[in-house]
């Protein structure tokens, strides 16, 4: 994880951030940096990244359509281009990466760079090949999690069907993806 993905949680969990008018966003931060970062569950990589890598994926991800009601703060899109600009790093010194990200616009962006992105239904189908959870298990996961950070619409599952392991019947896409 980024430092500044992990401020960016700090940040939403602070008491009184809260963003939207019900509080999903700010309970999931704070349960995020109570249970992931404050005990420590998770690496915060702190290493230097390129500055002139990081510098081109904020503007690049500043510069991405606006949706509806979005709106700009001082520290927009920061963790996101860290993320990036570290994974950028990473395969540069030879180690496998995959940036896992909900945001359709990072994931654009990451794929320019060369970082291939995955976001949580992708991680849920894996999940749901390797046994963790049924179809139906996972889709009612990514229901709950979607509804504080969505995936876009358009690469979302729309159900159960979605996120099934296709083994059973000769070759499963996700399965064969892990392989290798």
């Amino acid at each position: 994880m980024a430092e500044n993905v992990a401020m960016e949680i700090a940040r939403i969990a602070a008491p009184g951030a809260g963003r939207w008018a019900d509080g999903r966003a700010h309970t999931a931060a704070a349960v995020a940096k109570t249970s992931i970062l404050d005990a420590g569950r998770c690496y915060v990589d702190t290493n230097e990244y390129d500055s002139r890598v990081f510098d081109e994926v904020l503007l690049k991800l500043q510069n991405l359509p606006k949706k509806g009601e979005e709106q700009h703060h001082e520290f927009a899109h920061l963790g996101e281009a860290a993320s990036i600009a570290l994974c950028v790093l990473r395969i540069a010194e030879g180690r496998k990466v995959v940036f896992l990200v909900n945001d359709g616009g990072a994931s654009l962006v990451a794929s320019q760079h060369g970082v291939p992105a995955r976001h949580f239904g992708h991680v849920l189908s894996e999940l749901a090949c390797a046994g963790h959870y049924t179809s139906e298990e996972a889709f009612d996961v990514f229901a709950y999690a979607t509804a504080v950070s969505g995936v876009p619409v358009d690469a979302a599952p729309k159900g159960a069907k979605d996120l099934e392991c296709r083994r059973s019947s000769g070759s499963c896409g996700i399965c064969d993806s892990l392989v290798g």
